[in-house]
């Protein structure tokens, strides 16, 4: 299990996590569960790692690293034994073996609550986008974890048949998504779907401004935030 937080603006969870209110976050945001629960685990996967390599697969700077080793090591978290002059060795003590499991357990839960609360509020958006509707043809734009979100939560509005997945990356067109194989966004004009619903939040202005040309041809085009 490797956890990172990235520094990537256009992280699809990211952006997800403005749908929800995170401010008593323990892990999705840089909070210090988060980055003990990080360094605790890299170690574990690598006892001879510097504190260099730590603070590059943790994205923190090398003295946060430092700060946060002294830490672990006062609390009897991390043993560490030099190697060289300049070289130290990290291992994880009883103790931080059991906080690490704990921090994991607090991690997966809340990552399950996010998600559930995610669910929840793509469900009510699509509600109030079917309001007073019967049977539509949904496109899905962007094979993403916004799509399968939002494909758990269509599975509650039997009145919406999905057509097709579709996505601009090449390297996604003709994989296999959860059912469907990902098109290229020049079917959705042969698809003739009703809605065009756009399923990532990274990059939603950039899919709408180049798909709302076939409103003119009778298809929504709609993002999750404008709901």
């Amino acid at each position: 299990m490797i956890i990172q937080r990235t520094n990537n603006n256009h992280s699809e969870p990211s952006s997800l996590c403005k749908m929800i209110n995170i401010d008593r976050s323990a892990f999705l945001l840089p909070t210090k569960a988060f980055r003990r629960l990080t360094i605790l685990l890299t170690i574990h996967h690598s006892p001879s790692i510097s504190q260099h390599k730590i603070a590059q697969e943790t994205n923190l700077s090398s003295s946060m690293v430092n700060n946060y080793i002294k830490q672990l090591t006062t609390h009897g978290l991390v043993s560490v034994s030099s190697r060289n002059n300049r070289d130290c060795n990290y291992q994880l003590t009883k103790e931080g073996k059991n906080e690490l499991t704990s921090l994991l357990m607090g991690y997966s839960a809340e990552i399950v609550q996010f998600y559930a609360q995610t669910k929840n509020e793509i469900s009510n958006r699509i509600a109030a986008l079917l309001t007073g509707k019967k049977q539509l043809r949904f496109v899905l734009y962007g094979a993403s974890e916004t799509c399968e979100l939002v494909m758990r939560a269509l599975e509650n509005f039997p009145q919406v048949t999905i057509a097709a997945i579709v996505d601009s990356l090449p390297h996604k067109q003709g994989e296999a998504f959860n059912g469907f194989t990902v098109q290229k966004p020049d079917a959705i004009a042969a698809i003739k779907p009703d809605c065009v619903l756009i399923t990532s939040y990274a990059k939603q202005d950039e899919i709408y401004d180049a798909t709302k040309h076939l409103e003119k041809n009778g298809i929504t085009v709609q993002r999750l935030t404008t709901v």
